[in-house]
């Protein structure tokens, strides 16, 4: 699978998939918004019903139907903000990667490195 280092809005991201963070505290956040209300909607109802918590590698899949060029959006539970790491943010990169082969997808688009007060080094 090829990689690619890509800037911009969640928005605008054209790719068979697109996985977004989503820590337990949160209901929300800036990449979630930015895939739009309904994306925003069915994750509350999943959340309300417990058919999706935001706990360490939790996954739910949600069909955008056409309001965003990629095909699925990925939310991907952080856990406690508190308790993220670089570690966590390996293993987590890892378990999207293998759900992204498992639905067959050609190509994906994270930003699930851009979440967390993690101490990156230069």
């Amino acid at each position: 699978m090829e990689v690619k280092l890509k800037t911009g809005e969640v928005k605008s991201f054209q790719a068979d998939l697109t996985a977004i963070g989503l820590f337990e505290e949160e209901k929300t956040n800036q990449f979630l918004d930015q895939a739009g209300k309904e994306i925003i909607t069915e994750l509350q109802q999943s959340l309300q019903s417990k058919e999706f918590s935001a706990d360490f590698g939790e996954m739910k899949s949600f069909t955008p139907l056409g309001k965003l060029p990629t095909k699925r959006v990925l939310v991907v539970g952080l856990g406690k903000k508190k308790d993220f790491s670089i570690e966590k943010l390996r293993r987590i990169s890892a378990n999207v990667h293998k759900a992204a082969k498992s639905l067959g997808v050609k190509n994906y688009v994270t930003v699930l490195h851009r979440f967390g007060d993690l101490p990156y080094e230069k």
